[in-house]
């Protein structure tokens, strides 16, 4: 099945859903899309039957580019935690890494821990360049605390609306729906 649409908005989609029931065509008992929040919606109330599915390319690639711009160099470690929890054989082990995962990359405990690694390097802290230096990392210091901590509730915010829909792209939850083996990545 496909349809050409000239928006990409809730109600064009809903009209093309319906159009395909309408011309006989039963909805199908699982579809996989992006995660564009319209189409999202509009599949939730024209096809409230059919098991939605996220494709993990697509998941993955907004993965990636949300998550870089907060965790910079950490980015690479983390794609690789998240495949581990993506493909989580049962829901325990899910809600486990998940947390785990949350607490590693978006949480202020390891605020200190990311100061040392990321800070900005303390050339030529001499004693005799005067208190003016020491004030100016210190300022650099808290700043880059300040930073950090936005950065990891951003990221936060960001993984709660990921996890929010995990029923649709986490093996342990989508194993049972048939796919074409396209969403375990």
């Amino acid at each position: 099945m496909c349809c050409f649409i000239s928006n990409e908005d809730k109600e064009a989609y809903k009209f093309a859903l319906s159009a395909f029931v309408s011309f006989g065509f039963p909805a199908p008992s699982s579809v996989m899309t992006d995660q564009d929040k319209a189409l999202t919606a509009a599949i939730a109330q024209e096809w409230s039957n059919s098991r939605h599915l996220f494709c993990i390319f697509h998941l993955y690639r907004n993965l990636q580019k949300n998550s870089a711009k907060y965790l910079g160099k950490k980015n690479e470690a983390f794609l690789k935690d998240f495949s581990s929890i993506q493909r989580a054989e049962n829901e325990e082990t899910f809600e486990n890494e998940w947390d785990a995962l949350i607490k590693k990359y978006a949480t202020t405990s390891n605020l200190n821990q990311d100061h040392e690694e990321n800070s900005i390097s303390d050339l030529g802290s001499e004693e005799d360049e005067g208190q003016e230096h020491e004030e100016g990392n210190g300022l650099n210091q808290r700043l880059e605390e300040l930073s950090t901590s936005t950065n990891r509730e951003k990221l936060k915010n960001y993984l709660n609306t990921v996890y929010s829909t995990r029923k649709s792209w986490a093996k342990c939850f989508t194993y049972k729906s048939f796919g074409a083996g396209t969403f375990f990545h």
